[in-house]
């Protein structure tokens, strides 16, 4: 028989950011997160070469900050929306929350320290069935 134990977080993420702390979502369900994701892509994306460097800088930092509210308790989404944080900032959250610690996709399912105990029965190596064809002498040559 097999079983599986996945974690379904129920406290929020917390990042500290210099004096104040930002409260997240335990866990993203439906499109939302991934959605916002995308929204924040194609704002980079239609950045078109020749955009003056200040607007395009406006724009994809405007788009950061719009993916990194989505998942903020409410409380900490109005905070953030009064706070001016430098760029570094604002890249380390976009970093967190795509990390296996908080909203990754290839985060464990089962443990709430994050690791994943070592498979009990390694795999068997395998060998190849036959010579590359790259490898095979051409006839005539």
């Amino acid at each position: 028989m097999s079983k599986i134990v996945i974690e379904v977080r129920s406290e929020p993420h917390v990042a500290q950011v210099g004096d104040v702390e930002l409260k997240f979502l335990p866990e993203v369900v439906g499109d939302g997160f991934l959605q916002a994701f995308d929204r924040m892509q194609e704002t980079h994306k239609s950045i078109q070469p020749g955009t003056p460097e200040g607007e395009a800088a406006l724009r994809e930092r405007r788009a950061l900050r719009e993916f990194l509210a989505y998942p903020m308790l409410p409380e900490s989404r109005e905070l953030f929306a009064t706070l001016e944080l430098p760029v570094h900032a604002l890249l380390a959250l976009y970093q967190w929350l795509l990390s296996e610690e908080v909203y990754g996709a290839g985060r464990p399912p089962m443990s709430p320290s994050g690791s994943v105990p070592p498979s009990s029965t390694p795999g068997t190596p395998s060998t190849a069935s036959g010579r590359s064809k790259a490898s095979t002498r051409t006839r005539g040559r």
